[in-house]
């Protein structure tokens, strides 16, 4: 399984760099949709799990409330620790992750 578990890490390395720009302030839009977009690439390598979806979805739910907190120094360090918690939740939960049908048929499993 060391290919899937590449395949997953550069997909979340690629959420990582994305999470920073949003951080830096660079596009929300473009940084939200990257975001979403590794999120999706994840979840298409591993097969069905709730727990990972529920933690993706929270990542995604996270990384909008720190885009829209940003603007608000009062809030933005409150929602960037909850978006570190999501973040640190769905690297959990990938842990369990067992490779999907696709990610077999390209023999990542």
């Amino acid at each position: 399984m060391p290919l899937l578990t590449e395949a997953i890490a550069e997909a979340v390395g690629a959420i990582d760099a994305a999470l920073l720009r949003l951080d830096e302030g660079t596009d929300a839009v473009t940084g939200l949709n990257d975001v979403r977009s590794h999120i999706l690439s994840v979840l298409w390598l591993v097969e069905r799990n709730p727990g990972i979806e529920a933690a993706a979805d929270d990542l995604y739910q996270a990384a909008a409330a720190f885009v829209r907190a940003k603007a608000d120094p009062s809030t933005g360090n409150r929602h960037k620790r909850i978006l570190n918690d999501a973040m640190a939740r769905f690297r959990e939960r990938l842990a369990m992750a067992v490779p999907s049908v696709q990610a077999q048929r390209l023999g990542l499993a």
